[in-house]
């Protein structure tokens, strides 16, 4: 497994991506190119850092001065679910700069940036728009806003607060202090036309879908590389509810499992880009994290040895995004993204061919009777865990992590022993037990 852990910052934000292309904004050769109207330069801000990588061109160098990179928010949840189709909403640019010798660095001007593109649940959906070599690149991914009140005296200057601004040196107090939550992690990426970007541990769950160690950034033809100055998002296409792989239980003989998935829980699933509507021709183009109101429980594994994987069903819908630049009143570009944006319920459980396996040292005994339970920390991503092959002719990856809400018990009828793949049962991304004791 590729562990990714953000680096510290102020508000411990982090996000993950998955990359690919799409909208169009100015190629690198722009002469003293324009940032979106009414938003700084992140260069010029001291606020945390959400997002950091290199721009490179197909040939893997990076790419020289000036390339503007530009973050836009997605209407939240809400406003998307109720749209009807053909509806038009606006994205909104909420930060920007331009490269320097190929590298980026993004940061929201203030703690509230996001509060008007966050659902209920405090999730905001993220775009990067950027291009190399003439070529657009982009790359979703979704944060958590969360606010909680603190005591000013203990707390470091530059912290976000609520109402935008820091606090500032010699605050005391209560203040409420505004932290961003990443779902995945964006800094130090590397955003190019035709590269690889790693992913975490990926467990293959379908007999039938190739689940890649690694998600392609994918070229989505735009008809000019000229700097857009709106865009906007509408539902296209329903396409309806589609299992995706939420957990997973392998257990020895003597061993039974139970995976339940509650009310509250978050699930990140892949989005996937395509120059045309039609099936084919459709990228992974990053990822989306949603919270659902359905509470599922899956039943209990057999007293057999079980390779089970555990599915519920999520509402998808094609999006079809048209940018526009200030001086041309047609649209320079056009492209859809397949996106989830509810939770359908329903419960389905699948026998698996792919049973995880590790090192003997992160297996620990558990003696006949006893019982092993986990809720914390995320769990794999499961490539070619989100059906949708029919509708665009491949699978996206799907992932939701053990915590209060999502949550898998072992019930040990005979000893045996608990595992982790790559790393101890209470930390590691897979769990499955090994029949006898050590």
């Amino acid at each position: 497994m590729l562990e990714r852990k953000a680096a510290a910052a102020a508000s411990a934000l982090a996000v993950t991506v998955a990359l690919t292309t799409a909208g169009a904004v100015a190629p690198p050769d722009v002469a003293a190119p324009e940032l979106p109207s009414g938003i700084e330069d992140s260069r010029s801000l001291d606020t945390p850092l959400l997002s950091s990588g290199t721009l490179r061109t197909t040939t893997g160098a990076a790419v020289g001065d000036g390339t503007p990179v530009v973050l836009y928010a997605w209407p939240d949840d809400e406003a998307l679910a109720s749209a009807a189709i053909g509806e038009a909403l606006p994205l909104t640019p909420v930060a920007a700069t331009t490269t320097t010798a190929g590298r980026f660095e993004l940061r929201l001007p203030n703690s509230d940036a996001l509060a008007p593109f966050s659902s209920g649940d405090g999730i905001a959906d993220l775009e990067i728009m950027t291009s190399a070599d003439a070529q657009p690149v982009s790359s979703s991914f979704s944060v958590k806003r969360s606010v909680r009140k603190i005591l000013a005296g203990g707390v470091r200057p530059g912290l976000p607060v609520v109402n935008g601004g820091t606090t500032p040196e010699g605050t005391s107090g209560m203040v409420e202090v505004a932290e961003i939550e990443p779902t995945v992690e964006t800094n130090g990426i590397s955003l190019s036309p035709d590269g690889t970007v790693p992913l975490e541990e990926t467990a293959e769950m379908d007999a039938d879908s190739a689940a890649a160690t690694t998600a392609p950034i994918s070229t989505v033809a735009s008809s000019e590389a000229t700097p857009a100055s709106s865009c906007s998002v509408a539902r296209y296409k329903e396409v309806g509810n589609r299992w995706a792989i939420v957990g997973e239980g392998y257990n020895s003989t003597g061993v039974t499992n139970q995976f339940s998935y509650n009310e509250g829980r978050e699930t990140t699933l892949g989005t996937a880009i395509s120059a045309t509507s039609k099936a084919g021709g459709w990228k992974a183009s990053g990822t989306k994290t949603l919270k659902s109101d359905v509470e599922v429980d899956f039943p209990a594994s057999t007293y057999f040895a079980s390779k089970n994987v555990y599915k519920t069903g999520f509402f998808m819908a094609i999006y079809k995004t048209t940018c526009w630049s200030l001086h041309n009143p047609n649209p320079i570009s056009v492209s859809y993204s397949l996106r989830p944006w509810a939770g359908a319920g329903g419960t389905a459980v699948s026998s698996s061919t792919n049973v995880p396996t590790g090192p003997l040292k992160y297996c620990i005994n558990q003696v006949a009777g006893s019982s092993y339970g986990r809720a914390s920390e995320k769990a794999a991503t499961f490539g070619g865990g989100l059906a949708v092959g029919d509708a665009i002719g491949m699978t996206l990856s799907s992932q939701a992590g053990y915590n209060t809400r999502v949550k898998i018990r072992y019930q040990f009828n005979k000893a045996a022993r608990i595992c982790g793949t790559n790393g101890p049962a209470n930390v590691a991304a897979r769990l499955y037990t090994r029949a006898g004791t050590s």
